[in-house]
């Protein structure tokens, strides 16, 4: 399952990779090249964000069931500030603190922290607070690339202390 979803991560860069190189290469077709790089942005994003997931002890707790809680909120928030009803900034906001919040005591307790686990925590904290702070227009919406790019530090650095650790060595490659 794990070599399904790296397999997965990679084609969705690969189709990222794609998009760019399309855009640079052939202008007049931007539209179709952003269409593949958000496309394999997603992908990568989803597969990346399951892989970890799938491989976490988090799914396994309470704090597992309340981050969703908090996704959900968030979410419903996304829907309600789409829509334009009143409400809007105060779910999200609720939503992304309350992520913020139950991420952090989580890391707090977890015994043995490892790198990953302060790539992921500082992941969390950057992209709801980007995302609040972005939504009140209190940050460009570029401050999201902060995020980004943790998040891609925190798949490679996942990926490659998997290949070190012999237990997960063998399930992915």
């Amino acid at each position: 399952m794990k070599n399904k979803l790296f397999l997965l991560t990679l084609l969705g860069l690969l189709i990222l990779l794609t998009g760019v190189v399309l855009t640079a290469i052939k202008p007049s077709l931007s539209s179709t090249a952003s269409i593949l790089m958000i496309t394999g942005m997603l992908a990568c994003k989803f597969f990346g964000l399951l892989m970890l997931v799938l491989d976490s002890n988090i799914r396994k707790t309470i704090y597992f069931k309340l981050m969703l809680l908090s996704m959900a909120i968030v979410l419903i928030g996304e829907v309600f500030f789409i829509n334009q009803l009143v409400g809007s900034f105060l779910l999200l906001i609720a939503g992304a603190f309350s992520a913020i919040i139950v991420y952090s005591i989580r890391f707090y307790y977890k015994i043995e922290k490892k790198r990953l686990d302060i790539l992921k925590l500082l992941w969390v904290l950057t992209t709801y607070i980007a995302m609040s702070l972005t939504v009140l227009n209190y940050l460009p919406k570029e401050a999201g690339y902060v995020s980004e790019l943790i998040f891609w530090v925190m798949i490679f650095d996942y990926v490659i202390s998997s290949k070190k650790t012999p237990a997960l060595a063998s399930t992915t490659s």
